[in-house]
This record gives C-alpha cells, sequence and structure tokens, in this order.
C-alpha cells in the first residue's frame, strides 16, 4: 500500500470515527491523512467539523481558513468559519465572512441566520432583526432564525417575545440543540420556576449527558428549595465527568446551607484546585472562616476572590453582604459601583429590572456609605431602594440610623416608627429608637 492509498484510509476511518462521536481517534487518523496530502481540502474541512464538536474553535478556524486558501470562497466553510468566529468572540470579523458567504449564495439563509448571533453579540439588535427578516424571507421556517433572534430578545429583557420564538425553534425542529434548555432559562428570568424545571426535564430527556443543563437545572432547584433533588443532579454531573468544579461548589454551597461546614469546605476547597479561577470558592471559604472567627483568614479570602474580578451582580451583592460583616466598607462601597452603574443605564432605557437585586445592592452601598460617614449619598441610595421594595425593614432602619447620624431627630423618629411597623422585635431597632430617645432627652436638657 502507498502513502496515498494509506492517506485515505486514515481519512475513512476518522469519518467513521467522527459518525461513532469518537471525536478524539477521528482527530488523529484526519491528522495522518493530511499529514500525508495536505491538499485535500475536505479533509481540512473534516478536521474543522471535528474540531468544532470538541468544541476547539480556535483550532477550527484555522482548519476552514486552511479550507478557504486551497478553495477559494467556499460557502460551507465561510459559514462554519464565521459561525467559530462568533464562538470565539470576534462577531465584526463574522459579519464580514458571513457577508461574503451571502454575496456567494444570497438564497443561502444561513448566511443571514447567523448574522443574527454575531449582530446580536455586537450589541446592534436593528441589524439582527433585519438579518432576521431576509433569513424569513428565504425559509419561514428556519430553526436557526428563530433562535438567535430569541436570544436578541432576551438579551433586550423582551422575554416574552423570547420565549414564543424559542416555541417555534421547536415546533420547527423539535430536536434543535438547546432549544428546550433556552426556553427553560427564559421561564426561569421570568420567575416561572416550576414551568422552567419542566422545560429542563424536556431538555435532558433528548441529552442525559447534556452537564450544562444538569447543573443549570441544580442551580434552579435549590431556587426552588429543592436541595436533595439538586444535590443529585450535581452528585450526577461528577459521576459523568469527575472534572467539573461547578458541581463540587454547588455541593459545598448546599453543605454549607445544612451546617455541614467540614463537608463544604471539602468541596469548596475541591472546586477550587480543579478550577482556581472559578468565582465563589474564595468566598465560601471566606464565610466558613468568618463563621469560626478567622477573621484575618476570611479577610484574605475574601480579598482573593474579589480579585478574580468575574462576578454577576447577584454574586457582587452576596460579596458585599459578608464585607459588609467583615467591616470592609469602602470595599463594599466600590464593588457597587459597576453594578449600580448598569441598573441606572437600565431604568433610563425603560428596561424592567430585577427588584429584589436592585433592592440589595443599593441597600449594601447605602449601608457602607452611612458607616463610612457619607450621609447624604447614602441615604439617598436607601432611598432608592425602597422605590424596588417599598417598606423593607433594613433600608426603614438605615433611613432612621442615618437621620440619626446627621443629627435630624424628627425624620429619624419618622423612619424609626415605619421600621418598627415592619418588625417591632428588632434588636438593632431597639437599641437605636433608645438613642433616638435619649438624643431628644438631651437636646431637650442642652435647650
Amino acid at each position: 500500500m502507498n502513502d496515498w492509498e494509506d492517506a485515505e484510509r486514515h481519512a475513512e476511518r476518522a469519518q467513521q470515527y467522527y459518525e461513532a462521536g469518537q471525536w478524539q481517534k477521528a482527530l488523529r487518523e484526519i491528522r495522518r491523512a493530511i499529514a500525508v496530502n495536505p491538499q485535500q481540502s475536505e479533509w481540512h474541512f473534516g478536521m474543522g467539523l471535528t474540531l468544532d464538536a470538541m468544541e476547539r474553535y480556535e483550532e477550527a478556524i484555522e482548519a476552514y481558513e486552511q479550507v478557504l486558501r486551497l478553495r477559494g470562497d467556499d460557502v460551507d466553510a465561510l459559514i462554519n468559519l464565521g459561525i467559530d468566529l462568533i464562538q470565539v468572540g470576534n462577531s465584526a470579523r463574522a459579519v464580514e465572512v458571513l457577508q461574503r458567504a451571502g454575496q456567494l449564495e444570497p438564497d443561502n439563509a444561513s448566511s443571514y441566520s447567523h448574522r443574527i448571533a454575531a449582530y446580536t453579540r455586537l450589541d446592534d439588535h436593528e441589524q439582527a432583526e433585519l438579518m432576521f427578516y431576509m433569513a424569513c424571507q428565504i425559509d419561514e421556517a428556519d430553526p436557526s432564525a428563530y433562535d438567535h433572534i430569541a436570544e436578541s430578545l432576551a438579551v433586550r429583557g423582551k422575554l416574552p417575545q423570547a420565549i414564543d420564538c424559542w416555541k417555534k425553534v421547536i415546533q420547527f425542529d423539535p430536536q434543535y440543540p438547546e432549544a428546550w434548555a433556552n426556553l427553560a432559562k427564559a421561564h426561569w428570568q421570568m420567575g416561572e420556576l416550576p414551568r422552567a424545571r419542566r422545560d429542563f426535564i424536556r431538555a435532558l430527556r433528548r441529552d442525559p449527558g447534556d452537564i450544562d443543563t444538569l447543573l443549570m437545572l441544580g442551580e434552579l432547584l435549590i431556587e426552588m428549595k429543592r436541595y436533595a433533588e439538586a444535590a443529585e443532579k450535581f452528585r450526577r454531573v461528577i459521576e459523568m465527568d469527575p472534572s467539573v468544579a461547578d458541581a463540587y461548589y454547588h455541593l459545598g454551597h448546599l453543605a454549607y446551607m445544612v451546617g455541614h461546614r467540614n463537608a463544604a469546605e471539602a468541596r469548596f476547597e475541591k472546586a477550587r484546585a480543579l478550577s482556581p479561577q472559578r468565582v465563589g470558592t474564595r468566598a465560601g471559604l471566606a464565610r466558613i472562616a468568618a463563621d469560626r472567627g478567622e477573621l484575618d483568614r476570611a479577610r484574605q479570602m475574601l480579598n482573593a476572590e474579589i480579585d478574580l474580578g468575574d462576578h454577576n451582580p447577584a454574586q457582587k451583592l452576596d460579596l458585599m453582604r459578608l464585607l459588609l460583616e467583615l467591616g470592609m466598607d469602602e470595599q463594599a462601597e466600590q464593588l457597587a459601583d459597576l453594578p449600580i452603574a448598569a441598573l441606572n443605564r437600565a431604568e433610563a432605557e425603560g428596561l424592567q429590572v430585577d427588584a429584589e437585586l436592585a433592592c440589595g445592592l443599593l441597600l449594601c452601598r447605602g449601608a457602607a456609605r452611612l458607616r463610612r460617614g457619607h450621609i447624604t449619598t447614602g441615604l439617598r441610595d436607601n432611598k432608592r431602594a425602597l422605590a424596588h421594595q417599598p417598606d423593607h425593614p433594613v433600608a426603614l432602619y438605615n433611613l432612621a440610623y442615618g437621620y440619626w447620624q446627621a443629627g435630624k431627630l424628627k425624620r429619624a423618629a419618622y423612619w424609626a416608627r415605619r421600621a418598627r411597623a415592619q418588625d417591632d422585635n428588632d434588636p438593632a431597632l431597639k437599641m437605636l429608637r433608645r438613642r433616638l430617645l435619649l438624643s431628644r432627652l438631651l437636646r431637650l436638657f442642652w435647650l
């Protein structure tokens, strides 16, 4: 057998392995074929598909670019290249590549539907909608177009419309990847937790080994307070892949919630060892250290957590609460600035915001400012918190405390009465009321 025949045999085996889902073996065989004959563009294309299946998008991009060098402009290679450029965050170049594909085949809906995704990531939703209409003119039942425009709608907070589009995706293609999971996430964002759970279960019926969906379902079950079911999902993830740090982190969180600090600490440490940049693990260890009175270690862990700098607003809120508990008021105030700036922009644009999250962020920054002596801005934050959750007892207490600090005793008494109506047994409020009474008596005495 000569080298050329041997290369063909490697290529055939690569295709067999690819169809069997044995990606690593397929990649090894196709590389052996290409080593003998690097001019076969279809082998480079096959390597790109294999690398896509392995989620090695940077390498897949190189494979598709080699196809284009060998073949010239090829629509399939251009579309796959565009998709992978979106995956690695180069959406601007993806638009250019997909435009070339559209010029070569104007009746190919894929070149338009994937541009919806690219424009969504570029935050150009007007162009995303234009691409959607162009795709639908070619194929009005294109599930990819509806999937990508649903993402655009969801990003803009238009969740009911996004849900309608994902339902269309499932109608057109019941096996479309991630459609049920995306529908579940949208229902979750809308607070429809039982419906989100049912959608996640439907997604897992189609792909029981989808680790990302299992993790999301576990997180949802925690929010639904179905802790035993959540733990089962995370343990199943570990059975399938013991290297998934997220599963250990969530099991650590569940262990902490039921008071098993040693077990929680072990799982947080395991998550940190598997993924040193995984947010939350050091915060969990900081919380355990604080509970044990190891305040220096708690602060050290908390500072290391903040240095990761990749926290969503809800995670930042949890960090701020712990910072306040540890007396790290300046860091708590600084940590609030970016998520509150995003909240301000959303409100200015008339977008719906999470009232509980907004209230929590403003409460924490307001408390940090009051404790640092920044009375005016601290009072302002707490009043804004009340706009999101009227009669919130902590905001009412903070306002009473802030006005007492400022020496405005009548205003302080007003807010203290409102706080008492919400929680008459709060020890901190009772102490503040005694201080108010003493301050008023002293003022009368000196007058």
